[in-house]
């Protein structure tokens, strides 16, 4: 599903406008990156939640030359399905 498809879907479910439903998720998605960008475990219900997570920098290989190289302090976002939307996928899916 792309963005489009998306936006599309939103409109006719909840019965708006493409353009409304495009200021909603673009409103959604960055509400999200913002309590993120602070540091906040973010809940949505029947989606699931997404946490930021630092990682440490460490040492590696550069894998053509060989040469040791410093891979930076980073953070990355882990996203953990509800127990709603994994019975949702699963059930869709035969299991």
């Amino acid at each position: 599903m792309t963005k489009d498809t998306l936006i599309s879907a939103m409109a006719e479910r909840a019965g708006i406008t493409r353009a409304a439903a495009a200021s909603a998720l673009a409103a959604a998605v960055e509400q999200i990156g913002a309590g993120l960008a602070a540091g906040n475990r973010v809940r949505v219900p029947g989606l699931g939640s997404f946490e930021p997570v630092a990682w440490t920098g460490r040492t590696a290989r550069h894998p053509r030359n060989g040469t040791l190289m410093r891979i930076s302090d980073r953070v990355r976002i882990r996203f953990e399905a509800s127990t709603e939307l994994r019975a949702r996928v699963n059930y869709s899916c035969g299991s």
